[in-house]
C-alpha cells in the first residue's frame, strides 16, 4: 500500500472507531461517498470545496458517527459526510490502474465512475476486514465498542479538524504523495 493512500484510511479509521455496531455501514457510505467526490474531482466536475466547508463537513460527520449506536442515519449520514472530505482532499499518487482511470475521466466519467469506486474499496478494504472481524469474533467487537477506542478515534476526528482548518492537511497529505513516488 502506498503511502498516499493515507488521504482514504486516515479518514475512514476515524469512521471504523466512531462507526460503533454500526461501522460496516458507515464504512461503506464512506468509500462510496469518497469514491464519488475523487471521481467528481477527476472528471472535473467539481474543484476542490472551500476548506471552512471541509471542516464544517468534517465536525458534523465526527457527531453524527458519536451518535451511531443510536440508529442507522447518523452512522451513515456520518460516514457519508467523512468521505466527502476524504474524497475532496485526496492526493491519488497514480500507478497504472489508477492513470486510467485519472486519465480518462474528463473525457469519459460515466465510464470511468465503477472504476474508481472499485479502487477506493480495495484500498479501504482493510478497513472492512477489521470491521467485519467482530461478527466472527464478538470479543473483538466488544474491544471496539470500547469508550477509549471512541475517544480515540474522537481525538482523530479533533486532529483531522484541526489540520483542515490550519491549512496543513493538504501539506500532510502531499509529502505522502512524494513519498509514494521515491
Amino acid at each position: 500500500m502506498l503511502p498516499c493512500a493515507v488521504g482514504l484510511l486516515y479518514p475512514g479509521l476515524i469512521v471504523l472507531l466512531l462507526g460503533a455496531r454500526r461501522r460496516v455501514g458507515a464504512l461503506t457510505a464512506f468509500a462510496v461517498v469518497a469514491a464519488v467526490a475523487a471521481w467528481m474531482r477527476a472528471s472535473d466536475l467539481v474543484g476542490r470545496p472551500a476548506t471552512w466547508l471541509l471542516v464544517l463537513l468534517a465536525l458534523i460527520g465526527g457527531g453524527l458517527l458519536t451518535q451511531s449506536p443510536k440508529g442507522w442515519l447518523p452512522a451513515l449520514g456520518g460516514g457519508g459526510l467523512i468521505g466527502v472530505v476524504a474524497g475532496a482532499t485526496w492526493m491519488p499518487c497514480v500507478g497504472n490502474e489508477l492513470a486510467s482511470i485519472l486519465n480518462n475521466a474528463p473525457t469519459r466519467p460515466l465510464e470511468e465512475l465503477l472504476p474508481m469506486l472499485v479502487y477506493v474499496f480495495g484500498v479501504t478494504s482493510i478497513l472492512f476486514v477489521v470491521a467485519l472481524i467482530p461478527i466472527v469474533f464478538e470479543p473483538i467487537g466488544r474491544g471496539l465498542d470500547h469508550e477509549a477506542v471512541t475517544l480515540i478515534g474522537g481525538g482523530l476526528a479533533v486532529a483531522l479538524v484541526i489540520a483542515l482548518a490550519g491549512g496543513v492537511y493538504n501539506d500532510l497529505l502531499s509529502e505522502f504523495a512524494q513519498l509514494s513516488v521515491r
